[in-house]
């Protein structure tokens, strides 16, 4: 026996005569039907990757197992996926699938636990129970790299759950997390809660103001008073040579309080300003020599006072670019009041042949 203790091909079971070997051997069939089931999972998971159909596609193979209400969130609590064609009555679950994002009053409520705070920030899945929320569920971080870009949640609906549960999840978070990398956004986020939040105003996916109100109470942007849209690239219709990331965190160092986020080939920052000089002396010195050191431009809005129309002064920063490097190749960072009327008569002569007057 001694001789095949330590042997790596061998597992080997000592047992005294007192075991009961059905015992034994009633355990071992189990550790061997759990992790036979482990494999078929993952191997139809990781099918769902070739195939290229997206979260929701790889949510419902995976109900296949779990038989469970389950739903996707990105860091600003959205809703990107779920469950259909399942009945479940539960307060967060009405919530999330008729709203498609929680409420601020959801969200304290589930930062105010111990167990909620810990969860938020953990690298495997967590088992959390809470009366005051009325339910009980399993929440993996879905991480890409070393950013957590959303959660995975699955509810406890008819049968409780086992520990294996758990590691299963785990597998379900890390397939959605490289289903999520084939968007840019994903590989190019921090993991801050206000980026997919901005994102989305820029794109214009979020219009209700009351959604708006209600993600601006718990997403701490801190934006106050009159506000400015910077954008920064390589040029129109150019990409950059570095990554953007690079740019856009040197870039929060030089306006500081900005919120930066990436915009397809765009840094795109959200900025306090004065409606009189939107940046400082010292702010446009730093800001202009960062930009003729790094080959980029920069294009700045007029000021304006609610977030919910930042896709409209997005819009006049990109345009400042174009128009500015057009008519003004000398300078690198172009303001939009001062192209405005250029701008008004490309539009007039787009509409009509200005040549006739």
């Amino acid at each position: 026996t001694e001789e095949y203790k330590n042997h790596p091909g061998i597992n080997l079971i000592i047992l005294d005569q007192s075991t009961d070997l059905k015992q034994v051997f009633n355990e071992l069939q189990n550790l061997f039907t759990k992790q036979s089931t482990i494999n078929w999972y993952a191997a139809k998971l990781l099918n769902t990757l070739v195939n290229g159909k997206g979260i929701d596609y790889i949510l419902d193979t995976a109900n296949e197992f779990f038989k469970c209400p389950m739903y996707v969130l990105d860091n600003s609590f959205k809703m990107l996926a779920y469950t259909k064609n399942i009945e479940f009555d539960n307060p967060l679950w009405n919530e999330i699938i008729t709203e498609g994002y929680f409420s601020n009053e959801t969200v304290l409520t589930f930062k105010r636990t111990p167990l909620g705070r810990k969860i938020y920030k953990s690298k495997a899945p967590v088992y959390f129970k809470n009366k005051e929320l009325g339910t009980s569920f399993i929440l993996a971080n879905i991480i890409i790299g070393k950013t957590i870009v959303g959660a995975l949640v699955i509810f406890e609906h008819n049968t409780k759950f086992k520990e294996s549960d758990l590691e299963l999840a785990s597998m379900l978070a890390e397939v959605i997390a490289a289903e999520m990398q084939s968007d840019r956004f994903y590989k190019d986020t921090r993991g801050i809660m206000y980026e997919s939040f901005i994102i989305d105003l820029l794109n214009e996916k979020i219009k209700d103001a009351r959604e708006i109100e209600e993600k601006l109470k718990y997403l701490d942007l801190n934006l106050k008073g009159s506000l400015s849209v910077l954008t920064v690239n390589a040029g129109t219709g150019r990409a950059p040579t570095t990554p953007l990331k690079y740019y856009r965190d040197l870039l929060e160092g030089i306006l500081s309080g900005g919120k930066p986020v990436i915009a397809g080939n765009n840094i795109v920052m959200v900025i306090n300003s004065s409606r009189k000089a939107p940046l400082s002396n010292s702010q446009r010195q730093q800001l202009t020599e960062f930009l003729k050191k790094n080959g980029l431009f920069g294009g700045l809005s007029r000021s304006f006072d609610n977030i919910r129309d930042i896709a409209r002064y997005y819009a006049q920063s990109v345009k400042a670019i174009e128009m500015g490097s057009a008519i003004s190749p000398d300078k690198l960072l172009y303001e939009y009041e001062d192209y405005v009327m250029f701008h008004v008569i490309n539009v007039c002569s787009a509409s009509q042949d200005i040549e006739s007057f």
